[in-house]
């Protein structure tokens, strides 16, 4: 894992912003043991879809979905309010569309595209450390468009200063 501080790309006051500057967050299921980065694997009683294999037989609340919503509203109804709930998904996985794995290759994957986490309050960062670690990300937009002599150039998407002084030679 790279370690910080890693070089910011915004201007001062927007460089101190992030918050990811190192592996930073919690993760419980790492912390008990496992090393693995692979997705946890559910039994096959909780991705059979049969209800009969739940073992409470009334809830609080039901949800349908486990993507952020779905979970953050399961634990604070559990934690807050003393309730049960039961979440059912159509996928074999929790975190919805932001979910990721370390594929074959060992490399970090998102199943359904990049999913780029921001709030601008100190309550949201510290209830998200509480449920897994965070890595820096730099996302970084390039795009291959011809210069004044027609020759493609790699350059910063939406165009930026460097990218009009790369096209025009200036």
């Amino acid at each position: 894992m790279p370690t910080g501080p890693f070089a910011a790309r915004a201007p001062p006051p927007h460089d101190s912003l992030n918050r990811v500057c190192g592996q930073c967050g919690r993760d419980a299921i790492h912390e008990a043991g496992n090393p693995e980065d692979a997705p946890l694997e559910l039994g096959s009683e909780i991705v059979s879809g049969d209800l009969k294999t739940c073992t409470r037989r009334k809830v609080d609340v039901l949800i349908v979905g486990s993507g952020l919503s779905g979970c953050v509203i399961a634990e604070r109804c559990s934690k807050q309010l003393g309730m049960t709930s039961l979440i059912i998904d159509k996928r074999d996985h929790i975190g919805g569309n932001c979910y990721d794995f370390v594929n074959n290759h060992g490399i970090r994957e998102s199943k359904y595209g990049a999913h780029l986490f921001h709030t601008q309050f100190e309550r949201v960062w510290e209830y998200m450390l509480q449920f897994s670690e965070w890595i820096p990300f730099d996302h970084r937009v390039r795009g291959r468009v011809p210069d004044k002599n027609g020759v493609k150039q790699l350059v910063p998407i939406p165009p930026i200063h460097e990218t009009v002084n790369k096209l025009f030679g200036e």
